[in-house]
C-alpha cells in the first residue's frame, strides 16, 4: 500500500511538472515549451530540439558520434491535449527494408534538412545543430574527383568527369535552393574491360547513384547491390551503401509489369524501363547536360545516348493491344504488348477486357457516344463558343486543374439547348500554350458540325485553350508537345500509359462520363454538384491570383521612372 501511494506520489508530481511530452521512435520524452512550436526536451545529457515543420513535427538532436540528425515525431502532447499524431500503420513483413547502413550520402541529407528546417528559427540550439551541420556540408558535399564502387565482389575505379560553365540563371538557382549543379557522372574501368557510366550525385539532388554497364540492347542498370568508396579512405563510412535488394515485403503490383515491356527488351526489363519512362527522362537529360568536355565520360554519355535512343524507337515500333481490367474494383485500361496479351481475355470495341471488366460491360456502353441525330452548322459552332466563353460561372482562366468539371457543366447547358455533344479526352505529355502548367489529360465538349460541302467534322468548344471553336486535330495541336509515336485514336477509357509508349491518346466518350475513372458509382446529381462545387472553388481561386497580380501591377505603377 505504501509503495503503491509513493508510486501515486511520483506520478502526480510527474504529470503536473511536465505539461509537454513528445513521442519519438516509440519513446517518450519530457520538454520545455519555449514557444507554440519550439520545444526543449532532455534526453540524458543529449538535448533535443523539438519544432513544427511543414509535414507535422520533427526532432533535432546529436547521435552517439556527436552528429546532429532530424527525427521524425510521432506524437506532441500538451497538458493532455493531443497537438499532433502520426496514425499507426501495419509495416508487417517490412522490417528491415528501408534501413540503409551509414554512409556519407545519408549523413549530408541530414545535415542539409537541418540547415533548410531550422534556419529560420531564433533559438541557440538551433543555431548550434546549423553550425555543426554547415561544417560537415562544406568538409563533404564537394564531389570526389575519384571514386571505387564495389559490386559483386567486383571493383571500379571511375573518374568523375568536367563540369559545364553554368550560365547565370542557373548560378541563381544555385544560391536559391543551396545546391549546386555539377557533372555527377563518373567513367569506370573494371578489370575485364566493361564500359561503366556511372551517376553519383551529391545528397542535394536528392537522387540516387545508379550504375550502367554499357552493352547496347543489353546495357545492364543498378540501382542496389552497390557501395560508393573514397578509394583512399576506405576505413571511412562509405560515400554510399545501398545493399542488394530482391523486392522482399513489397506487395506484388495488381498488374503484371511484365505486359508493358516489348518482347524484344524480354531480358532487360531494367533497362528498357530506365531509357523508356518519360517522367526520368527530362531529368536524365538535364544531369547529362552538366557535363563538358572531350574525356571519358562525355564519350561515355553519347554513347548511352545511343542506346537510349535505340530503346525509345523499339518503344515506338512496337506492337500494343488496348487492355481493360479490373484494379481494386476499378477499370484500368492500358497498353500492352500485343504477342503478351494473347489469352489475356475477350475483346471488345477494340479492346481486350479481362474475366473482371466484362462486369463492367453496362459502363462502357454507358461511356460509348450516342448515335448524333442534330448537327451544327459551322456559323452555329463559333456563336455557340462565344456563348460558352461568356459563362462567368466557368473558370476559364483557371488553367491548372478543373477540366472535366468545365467540360460537364457546358455539356450539359449545351443539351439544355437541344445540342447533341460528346466528350473529347487527349492523355499524354501536354503543354498549355503561354503558361508552364502541363497537363496528363484533358477533356472538353465535343460538338458534331456538318460543313458547307456535306462532311462532318468534329468541333472541341474549350475557351479554356482556344479563341474559337476548332476542330479536334487543332485542339490536340494546342497542347502539342511531339511525341515519337504520335497521336492515336483509342475507345474510351483511354490507356492510362501511353505516354509510356511515346505516344499521346485521343478518346470519344458520351457527355455522361464525369472523370478518367470508373465513376459508374455516382449519379448524374452527384457529378453535377461535384462539377457545381468545383467551379466555385476554382473561381475564388482564380479571383483571388487575378487580384494580386493587379495589386502588383498597381505597386509597380507608382515607382519613379528615374530610380528604376
Amino acid at each position: 500500500m505504501k509503495i503503491f501511494l509513493a508510486l501515486s506520489m511520483l506520478l502526480g508530481a510527474s504529470t503536473s511538472f511536465a505539461e509537454l511530452a513528445v513521442d519519438i521512435q516509440n519513446k517518450s520524452y519530457l520538454c520545455e515549451k519555449k514557444t507554440d512550436s519550439l520545444f526543449h526536451c532532455q534526453s540524458g545529457a543529449n538535448s533535443i530540439l523539438v519544432t513544427k515543420i511543414a509535414m507535422g513535427y520533427a526532432a533535432f538532436q546529436k547521435n552517439s558520434d556527436g552528429f546532429p540528425e532530424m527525427k521524425w515525431i510521432s506524437k506532441v502532447v500538451d497538458n493532455g491535449k493531443v497537438l499532433f499524431e502520426i496514425p499507426k500503420m501495419n509495416f508487417a513483413g517490412m522490417e528491415g527494408i528501408y534501413k540503409t547502413p551509414e554512409s556519407k550520402a545519408g549523413k549530408l541529407i541530414s545535415a542539409n534538412s537541418i540547415v533548410s528546417n531550422l534556419k529560420d528559427i531564433d533559438d541557440d540550439l538551433a543555431r548550434q545543430f546549423i553550425a555543426e551541420s554547415k561544417s560537415f556540408i562544406d568538409r563533404e558535399a564537394a564531389p570526389k574527383p575519384k571514386i571505387r564502387i564495389l559490386a559483386d565482389d567486383k571493383k571500379f575505379d571511375c573518374v568523375r568527369g568536367e563540369d559545364r560553365k553554368l550560365t547565370e540563371e542557373e548560378k541563381k538557382y544555385e544560391a536559391e535552393y543551396n545546391t549546386k549543379l555539377q557533372c555527377n557522372f563518373y567513367a569506370c574501368k573494371g578489370s575485364n574491360g566493361e564500359k561503366i557510366l556511372s551517376f553519383v550525385p551529391v545528397s542535394s539532388d536528392f537522387a540516387s547513384p545508379y550504375f550502367l554497364n554499357l552493352k547496347g540492347t543489353q546495357t545492364e542498370l543498378r540501382f542496389n547491390g552497390l557501395k560508393v568508396v573514397e578509394p583512399d579512405n576506405q576505413k571511412e563510412a562509405p560515400i554510399y551503401d545501398i545493399p542488394a535488394w530482391n523486392g522482399a515485403g513489397y506487395t506484388a503490383s495488381p498488374l503484371d509489369e511484365n505486359l508493358f515491356v516489348p518482347s524484344q527488351f524480354e531480358n532487360n526489363k531494367s533497362a528498357f524501363s530506365f531509357f523508356t519512362n518519360p517522367m526520368t527522362e527530362s531529368m536524365r537529360e538535364g544531369a547529362l547536360s552538366r557535363c563538358a568536355g572531350n574525356n571519358d565520360v562525355t564519350k561515355l554519355i553519347a554513347e548511352e545516348k545511343k542506346i537510349a535512343e535505340t530503346f525509345q524507337q523499339g518503344l515506338v515500333n512496337a506492337e500494343l493491344s488496348h487492355y481493360l481490367t479490373l484494379v481494386n474494383g476499378q477499370v484500368i485500361s492500358v497498353f500492352v504488348d500485343a504477342k503478351k496479351a494473347q489469352g489475356l481475355g475477350c475483346r471488345y470495341d477494340g479492346m481486350i477486357l479481362s474475366k473482371d471488366a466484362e462486369k463492367h460491360i453496362e459502363f462502357l456502353q454507358k461511356a460509348k457516344p450516342k448515335p448524333i441525330a442534330k448537327y451544327l452548322t459551322e456559323e452555329e459552332v463559333q456563336d455557340l463558343f462565344q456563348q460558352a466563353k461568356n459563362m462567368a460561372d466557368i473558370p476559364f482562366g483557371y488553367k491548372y486543374d478543373g477540366c472535366y468539371a468545365r467540360a460537364h457543366v457546358m455539356a450539359r447547358r449545351f443539351e439544355a439547348m437541344g445540342i447533341p455533344v460528346e466528350k473529347v479526352w487527349i492523355k499524354g505529355s501536354l503543354f498549355v500554350p503561354g503558361t508552364d502548367v502541363q497537363w496528363n489529360y484533358h477533356v472538353a465538349p465535343v460538338i458534331n458540325v456538318k460543313t458547307k460541302n456535306g462532311d462532318i467534322k468534329k468541333y472541341v468548344i474549350d475557351p479554356s485553350l482556344t479563341a474559337k471553336a476548332v476542330t479536334v486535330d487543332g485542339w490536340v495541336e494546342s497542347m502539342g508537345k511531339k511525341v515519337k509515336g504520335g497521336v492515336v485514336e483509342t475507345p474510351y477509357p483511354f490507356p492510362v500509359n501511353v505516354a509510356n509508349f511515346q505516344r499521346t491518346a485521343v478518346a470519344f466518350s458520351s457527355s455522361d462520363v464525369y472523370v478518367p475513372d470508373n465513376d459508374e458509382k455516382r449519379s448524374e446529381a452527384e457529378n453535377m454538384a461535384l462539377a457545381i462545387q468545383t467551379m466555385k472553388e476554382y473561381t475564388e481561386a482564380l479571383n483571388e491570383k487575378n487580384q494580386n497580380e493587379n495589386e502588383y501591377e498597381n505597386e509597380n505603377q507608382h515607382v519613379r521612372p528615374d530610380v528604376i
